[in-house]
């Protein structure tokens, strides 16, 4: 349970965040616990590296972090997530001390707007960083599976689309992939599920932190970060 100073502490943290926007650029707002200042860095990773001149970077220190922890696993505090402005050009990174999977994505709030968030170890590499901001800019889903039940029939759109861009229900050539691959075969697997749902690569960031970004993601990603 937070203190009421911490609690006050924390609101002031967010509110300085809420008034430093520049809408002519991606703002990353960087929140950590250390007194050095966390390497956050796109440059490395292709297609965020065209864009790392777009890309403003405010950092932040402080104690209190919207997550907990719970066997080796990160637990997202969504009703502190949902206290920030969701700015559609801006991406909340908070970069917390320990051993765990990263996490990043998009959670939208009763009014309608979108918080775009990752959450990070300090020590993460950049290929881990760049495959959050994926889920936090683009929406893109992850490209394994791991659960043998299929994809959730209440979470398939009409025409074979899901709620990622990267990712559909069609087992092959998906209308909305027509023009940016020639592949009609697709992979099986995709946030978690074994079966019901599909990528179009058998390799790619998405799915092994060891690989670059395959074209349908580098599509995706671009058309959202061209938005500034």
């Amino acid at each position: 349970m937070l203190s009421g100073i911490k609690k006050i502490q924390l609101f002031i943290i967010f509110f300085l965040s809420v008034i430093t926007c520049d809408l002519k650029a991606w703002d990353f707002f960087v929140y950590h616990t250390s007194d050095v200042l966390p390497e956050i860095s796109v440059k490395s990773i292709k297609p965020f590296d065209l864009y790392e001149s777009k890309i403003k970077t405010f950092f932040f220190k402080t104690q209190e972090m919207p997550c907990s922890f719970y066997s080796g696993k990160i637990s997202v505090s969504y009703s502190k997530l949902k206290q920030v402005s969701g700015i559609d050009n801006r991406v909340y990174i908070f970069v917390v001390p320990g051993e765990f999977s990263g996490k990043g994505g998009q959670l939208k709030k009763a009014d309608g707007e979108i918080v775009r968030y990752v959450f990070v170890r300090e020590n993460c590499s950049a290929a881990e960083f760049c495959h959050e901001l994926c889920h936090a800019i683009a929406g893109l889903g992850d490209e394994y599976g791991g659960n043998p039940a299929a994809y959730p029939e209440n979470m398939r759109k009409a025409k074979g689309k899901t709620v990622y861009p990267n990712l559909t229900w069609y087992e092959n050539d998906f209308y909305e992939w027509k023009d940016i691959v020639d592949t009609k075969k697709y992979f099986s697997g995709g946030v978690g599920y074994d079966n019901g749902i599909f990528h179009a690569y058998e390799n790619c960031l998405m799915k092994d932190l060891s690989q670059p970004l395959c074209p349908i993601c580098c599509f995706y990603l671009q058309k959202a970060l061209e938005k500034y």
